[in-house]
């Protein structure tokens, strides 16, 4: 499922000539987060959103992220992206 969701992703980053590539451990990050057979798919996709996508976006907005370059994200990268996420939803949630 998670090699679906990012053949989809770089078949929408073709046109910016960038490719995003997940490490094993990056993937099982990713379906451990997204897991819920009573969901289906939608919660992969919001994982998969949140951690990779909004990552290769501030990448290629801040310029660190090239026309003919490949991400490469691992288990370690995805983790400290959820958790960030994670932590500000939280904040998000004292804070109301």
């Amino acid at each position: 499922m998670i090699d679906h969701i990012v053949e989809g992703l770089n078949k929408n980053l073709a046109g910016k000539k960038v490719t995003v590539t997940l490490a094993q451990d990056a993937k099982d990050v990713l379906v451990e987060a997204g897991y819920d057979p009573r969901l289906g798919a939608r919660p992969m996709r919001r994982v998969v959103q949140r951690a990779v996508e909004s990552t290769v976006a501030k990448k290629l907005l801040s310029g660190d992220l090239q026309p003919g370059e490949t991400l490469e994200l691992a288990g370690v990268d995805i983790s400290g992206l959820l958790d960030k996420k994670k932590k500000a939803d939280q904040l998000a949630l004292t804070d109301s």
